[in-house]
């Protein structure tokens, strides 16, 4: 009896061991082509954050030139509206404060209907403002503001004032988020101490602070297996953002383990006598698991080359908006600032301030040039997001009218605003960016209509939405180019302002975002006029 039941045994796990081993094969398999997948990710996920805080670098260095007129009294009344309009031209730029090192505020400046709150945004700063202050150098700190993922950064102004920005990172967590792994997976952004971006409205991976803190620690980049969290423990990789002077951060996939662990086995041990039965139900679950196993291995695999191919497209689109951002703006500040410093040092003569003067426009053109380009990506990748409020019509269309009657009337030309009286009192739109699509329009229209001419601004009510038109008497666009005039870089001579051609480009997606559509009638010889339509309400 002892003999058979050794020999029924030895029949049982020989095969036992079999299956066994030939499950560990493919679950160590999976396993390997899953950490591919995380190493993709996260390395797609590094590269996105690292080029978005390059051009959010960059344009906070903008405001740099502001800040020895902030470093004591109180700011005067010129220099708070240059960095009012800077923020205007930085739509993710929630707010900013100036305070003390005690924290009490000395100016603050809203940029966002949404930012209402600025006790929020002062709460978010105080671990960024307390590094600030012990080190004398600028620190940062991740935070939900506006109903938005946000960061906060923090620069020194002086030994005594600091200048809180914070900025809005919804397009960049919109961007992250399409970066998934498995089915219930994310890639989120987190800092050195182990926190993670918050996202208001969305429940991310309670992993344990302190664990993430230790990993980081190990390296630019790296991977576990085990990252505890009240919820299961988590799989992921992490690889540090390169190149970011706001703080340290880490771009970290996370999938729960037990998404990848094959389902625990459950062995039924009913005596020796049923060690067939253990061969049956080993054999069985390795060819039940077989088939699922392996369909997950090749549609990994798959992903593998997409994610590699996404990646390089991904590097290709950005690299000639980060070339105009670093190449362009760097220099222009360059000059701005050592201009400033030569008119410091010299008492010139009139003939001379005049060459000083057309070197700063020059140089503020250059300026919007490049916001120009920066914007078309922002636009392109969906980082632009409304701020929407009520508008009101016609005091929109005056404001436009007062912006540039100087400068019509010195050219002899006629600006008139047409309200009709039936357009609502408001609408639902981004006041900041309707302002913008009129003044690109009007801009151009001034260059092309000729002394004794006029420019028109106009609005009526149309089926549930409000049209407005641009209308001019300049030369008109010829039928042959009409149809390209939205279309980037594109260049219609006949002595329009000189640019990069995206300034129509950007006024059709800036509409197209609220819903709405843009066109253009133009007859040669005769004017042009440029219509567009924003809803009453918009859906939020």
């Amino acid at each position: 009896m002892r003999n058979a039941f050794v020999v029924l045994f030895v029949t049982a796990a020989v095969p036992l061991a079999a299956a066994l081993g030939w499950f560990a094969s493919q679950t160590a398999g999976f396993r390997q082509v899953s950490f591919q997948l995380h190493r993709e990710v996260s390395g797609l996920a590094a590269t996105t954050v690292a080029r978005h805080l390059d051009v959010l670098e960059g344009r906070l260095e903008y405001l740099r030139q502001f800040y020895p007129a902030l470093s004591q009294g109180a700011p005067a009344a010129a220099i708070v509206e240059r960095i009012q309009r800077a923020l205007r031209l930085n739509p993710d730029f929630l707010g900013m404060t100036l305070v003390e090192r005690n924290g009490r505020e000395v100016r603050r400046w809203a940029n966002s209907p949404l930012m209402r709150n600025f006790g929020e945004l002062e709460r978010a700063a105080e671990p960024a403002l307390a590094r600030a202050a012990s080190t004398g150098r600028p620190a940062s700190a991740l935070a939900a503001l506006a109903q938005a993922p946000a960061v906060v950064a923090v620069h020194p102004v002086s030994k005594e004032r600091f200048v809180c920005i914070a900025v809005s990172l919804e397009g960049l967590w919109n961007e992250l988020s399409r970066h998934r792994v498995g089915a219930g997976g994310t890639t989120v952004l987190a800092t050195s101490d182990g926190r993670l971006l918050p996202v208001p409205g969305m429940t991310l991976p309670r992993v344990q602070t302190h664990a993430l803190k230790t990993l980081f620690e190990s390296g630019d980049r790296g991977w576990s297996d085990r990252i505890p969290a009240p919820e299961g423990a988590y799989l992921g990789m992490f690889e540090r953002i390169a190149g970011s002077g706001l703080s340290d951060w880490y771009a970290l996939t996370l999938e729960p383990a037990a998404e990848i662990a094959p389902g625990g086995g459950r062995w039924l041990l009913i005596g020796g006598g049923f060690g067939v039965l253990l061969v049956g139900l080993s054999l069985a679950g390795a060819m039940l698991l077989a088939a699922p196993m392996s369909q997950l291995e090749a549609k990994l695999k798959r992903q593998l080359p997409d994610l590699a191919t996404e990646r390089e497209l991904s590097l290709a689109k950005e690299e000639f908006f980060l070339s105009a951002a670093h190449d362009f703006r760097a220099p222009i500040f360059g000059i701005q600032g050592y201009l400033r410093l030569i008119e410091k040092s010299v008492d010139p003569e009139p003939r001379v301030k005049a060459y000083f003067e057309a070197v700063h426009q020059s140089c503020e053109k250059l300026t919007f040039f490049v916001q120009d380009i920066l914007d078309s990506a922002r636009l392109e990748t969906g980082q632009l997001k409304l701020g929407v409020s009520a508008v009101a019509p016609r005091p929109l269309l005056e404001r436009v009218q007062r912006l540039f009657g100087a400068m019509a009337a010195e050219k002899g030309i006629g600006l008139e605003v047409k309200v009709d009286a039936a357009v609502p009192d408001e609408v639902d739109a981004d006041e900041r960016l309707v302002e913008r699509v009129f003044s690109n329009l009007v801009s151009n229209a001034l260059t092309v209509v000729p002394k004794g001419g006029r420019i028109s601004l106009a609005a009526r009510p149309t089926d549930g939405q409000v049209e407005f038109c641009v209308a001019d008497t300049g030369p008109g666009i010829p039928e042959g180019k009409q149809a390209v005039v939205f279309e980037k870089y594109t260049q219609l001579g006949g002595g329009r302002r000189g640019g990069v051609g995206l300034g129509l480009h950007i006024c059709r997606k800036i509409v197209e975002l609220h819903r709405g559509r843009m066109w253009l009638e133009s007859v040669e010889g005769e004017g042009t006029r440029f219509f567009f339509t924003l809803p009453i309400r918009q859906i939020v």
